[in-house]
Formats: C-alpha cells, sequence, structure tokens
C-alpha cells in the first residue's frame, strides 16, 4: 500500500509539471506570489475604438484561447478586471478596431511590457508607437528580464529622445510625445506602401515586424533601413521611389519637429492635426502606389500651422478655404433651419421652406433634447431667376442626416452656392458643407466640403 501510495503520488507530480507550458524564452519570478489586480489603459494612434486588446502573460506575442482578452470602447479605453498572475513582466497586444482621430481602419499591432509586480491597483497602461517600440526592442533580448526591459526602454529614450517616463505616456495628452508617435507612424506606413508596392508576395504583420526592427536597429536612418528591408525581404526598389521615400520622411520629420516647438498649439487640436498629417502622407502613398519607373515623385508639402489646424478639419480635395461658409453675415445670406424629426413619412410639409427663393431643408438627424446635437442650417442667396409654380418640379439632394430641397430655377441664377451646416461632431465641432446648385438634376450637383472654423466656434 505504502509503495503504491508513492508511485501514484510521483505519478501525479510529473503529469502536473507535463500540463504547465514553459516558455524558454521567459523568465519568470519564481519569488513572486499570485497577485490579483485590476488595471486598464488606453490604445493611442489616435484612440483606437473597437480594438481586441489581450493580456499576454507568456510574452510570446500570441493571444491564446487561455489569456483574457478584451476591447477598447469609443475613446480606446479599455479594462483588465481582477487578474491573478504570478509572473513578473507581461506584455499588452492591442489588434484591430479604427482610429477616432482619421476614422480609418488600424491595421497595425500595437503592444507594450511592463513590470506586473510593480503595477498598483487601477494603474493606467498606455498602448502606443512608443511603446510598441519598446517592445520590439525587448524581443530581440535573450533571457526577457526586468533588466532586459530596462535596457529596451533607454536604447528607445535614447533614439527618439524622449525620458522614460515619456515612453509610457499619452501621445494624445503632449504634443512633445505626439509629435515623436506620428513620425514613428507614417514612416512606418510609407515603409510599408512602398515595400508592398514592389515586393509581390508579401505578409503583411512580417513586413510591419521586419520594418519595426530595422528601425530600431539602424537607429531611424531611412537610406540605411531601405537598404537593408531590400536585403532582408529580397526584393529591389526603383530608385525614384526610394529618394521620394526619404525626402518624404524627412519632411515629415521637418514639420513635426517644427510644430512640436509651437508653443501656442492647443492639445485639443491634436486629434485635428493627425487627421490632417493622415491627409498630407495619403498624398504621398498614393503616389508610390501610382509610381513607374520613369515617375518624377515631388514630396507631399506638410505645411500644418496652428493657424490652420483651428480653421480646417475636412479633407482638402477638390474644395478650398472659404471663409464665407456657414454664416448668414457675409453677402446677405439668407438661413433657415431644421431640427430632427423622429420619423420620415414623406410628407415635403416636414421641410422648412422659403417659398419666395425656391429652397428648403430638412433634418435628419435623431431626436435629441439638445437641439445644438440635431439642427441643420442652409445658408443661401437670393434667387435671381423666378422659381417654379409648380413644388413637384423640385430636386431632392439626400445626404446622410439632412435633405436639400431646391428648384430647378437656380441653375440659371446669378448666385448658385449654398451652404449647409452639420451638428457638432463628437469633437464638438461643426461641419460646413458647400453645394453648388448648377444643374436641373441632382446627379450633377457638384458638392465640396468648406473649411471654416474660425466661422463657425
Amino acid at each position: 500500500m505504502f509503495n503504491r501510495y508513492k508511485i501514484f503520488m510521483f505519478t501525479a507530480i510529473v503529469l502536473l509539471f507535463a500540463g504547465c507550458g514553459v516558455d524558454s524564452n521567459y523568465t519568470a519570478d519564481t519569488n513572486l506570489s499570485h497577485t490579483s489586480k485590476t488595471f486598464h489603459g488606453t490604445v493611442v494612434d489616435g484612440y483606437i475604438k473597437n480594438a481586441s486588446v489581450c493580456f499576454d502573460t507568456n510574452l510570446d506575442g500570441v493571444c491564446s484561447l487561455k489569456e483574457q482578452t478584451t476591447s477598447t470602447n469609443a475613446t480606446g479605453d479599455y479594462i483588465f478586471s481582477m487578474l491573478d498572475h504570478n509572473a513578473s513582466l507581461v506584455q499588452i497586444i492591442a489588434t484591430d478596431g479604427k482610429d477616432t482621430s482619421t476614422n480609418r481602419l488600424f491595421h497595425d499591432t500595437f503592444k507594450t511590457v511592463f513590470d506586473y509586480g510593480a503595477l498598483k491597483e487601477n494603474d493606467s497602461v498606455i498602448i502606443s508607437p512608443i511603446t510598441d517600440l519598446v517592445a520590439n526592442s525587448f524581443e530581440n533580448s535573450t533571457d526577457k528580464t526586468l533588466a532586459d526591459l530596462a535596457d529596451a526602454k533607454s536604447i528607445i529614450s535614447t533614439l527618439l529622445s524622449l525620458t522614460q517616463t515619456q515612453l509610457a505616456q499619452n501621445p494624445m495628452l503632449s504634443i512633445d510625445v505626439f509629435t515623436i508617435s506620428q513620425e514613428i507612424q507614417h514612416t512606418k506606413l510609407l515603409l510599408e506602401v512602398l515595400i508592398k508596392k514592389n515586393l509581390a508576395n508579401y505578409n503583411s504583420s512580417h513586413i510591419q515586424d521586419e520594418i519595426k526592427k530595422q528601425m530600431i536597429e539602424l537607429n531611424l536612418n531611412m537610406s540605411n533601413i531601405l537598404e537593408m528591408l531590400q536585403v532582408r525581404l529580397n526584393f529591389s526598389i526603383p530608385k525614384n521611389e526610394k529618394d521620394f521615400v526619404i525626402a518624404q520622411a524627412d519632411a515629415l520629420k521637418k514639420s513635426l519637429n517644427s510644430l512640436a516647438k509651437d508653443t501656442s498649439l492647443n492639445i485639443d487640436n491634436l486629434n485635428r492635426l493627425q487627421k490632417s498629417l493622415d491627409i498630407k502622407q495619403q498624398e504621398a502613398y498614393q503616389l508610390i502606389r501610382d509610381a513607374n519607373a520613369s515617375s518624377v515623385l515631388n514630396v507631399v508639402d506638410i505645411n500644418i500651422t496652428n493657424e490652420s489646424l483651428t480653421q480646417t478639419i475636412f479633407n482638402t480635395t477638390n474644395a478650398e478655404l472659404d471663409p464665407n461658409g456657414c454664416t448668414s453675415s457675409t453677402n446677405n445670406y439668407h438661413e433657415i433651419q431644421s431640427y430632427s424629426i423622429p420619423t420620415f413619412n414623406g410628407d415635403t410639409a416636414n421641410y422648412k421652406k422659403d417659398v419666395a427663393n425656391g429652397i428648403g431643408i430638412r433634418s435628419n438627424y435623431p431626436a435629441n433634447v439638445d437641439i445644438s446635437q440635431s439642427t441643420v442650417t442652409l445658408y443661401y442667396p437670393s434667387i435671381s431667376s423666378t422659381p417654379s409654380v409648380d413644388s413637384s418640379d423640385d430636386i431632392i439632394i439626400f445626404a446622410d442626416n439632412y435633405h436639400i430641397l431646391y428648384d430647378p430655377a437656380w441653375a440659371k441664377s446669378k448666385k448658385q452656392t449654398i451652404y449647409v451646416k452639420t451638428p457638432k461632431d463628437s469633437q464638438g465641432l461643426y461641419g460646413c458643407y458647400r453645394y453648388i446648385l448648377n444643374s436641373t438634376s441632382q446627379r450633377d450637383i457638384t458638392p465640396t466640403k468648406v473649411f471654416s472654423y474660425t466661422e463657425l466656434n
């Protein structure tokens, strides 16, 4: 009986250890006891909503079924509750979602590595392009210890000219950290677009990982990075495209350095700053995609100033700055407003209409207690032609959340430009749209976006 008992216990112990997977590249602090904590954080490029966030306890860079996963809310925030864990170092991985500043899908993967043992209850853990570089530097270490994490922070701190405290800060709360974060992210995207353009067979995540690795090892030197990427990924880059990417990255860096020194720049403008950067860089990405060996590629000017940020938020394609947009005080424009209508029944009586000028509008925004959040305002000149008596001839422009109704006589009027001011967005800012009533059919109407923040606030 005694021997059977010993054999049973020995077998149980062997099975117990056999069932506990151990990562050979991960060194845990065996002196730590299990610790249960609740903490929160934010995923930031701009704020990334609906991102998948996992608690990577074994530092293998993979979100396994056994590891707790959560998601970010509309402002990029996540929370992990009552995590019972006994390791010192852990990693959080964020993937997917949408950038709320640019409204573009988030295709990268951001990570952060931190000392779980030193984490206090309800501490905040930021995940950003900067923490991701620290995590990538840490991944190159052999033992993955606290000392290796300290070395990784030192390397990235020196590379980016930031303090180690700044590495873990929210970029949207500091212009210094923000500009560095955006330089990293847009440089990565430039390189990724270039590689995908010239590499027939590619793995997107592999490309991103290789770019990050070379950015760290080659100290953000674009020329050297491009040379190394060609070797590592076995592809070639046309000289005109290579020269363009180097010059565009340099223009990006200079513009961001200038913005970082602008002490008058309000941090509240960082969402608009990121959106403006994205618009400019999208132009650069498209130049790369469209280029051939004989293309002359000129650097996209990134001329973003504090003044332009307070006046502009919309895409400038086919539009121009118009200081008279969405105001009735200039050019003797008329003004009519329409509040939200709970239901749409097709009844034209619901329109607010100026019969004498043959024009009207109706808001289709959801009903809201705060009228300012669901009011649409139409600004328009006097019609110089005679409107039709029969309202059935009226033309309707269907927009997302409002309808504009106008008489065909506007196509012959001397002044044909109207403006529509929509309710405030999530940032508390208005949208202003310009329409040119230059046709007798809805199909040929010209809609363009207008930039006039100083007029709208």
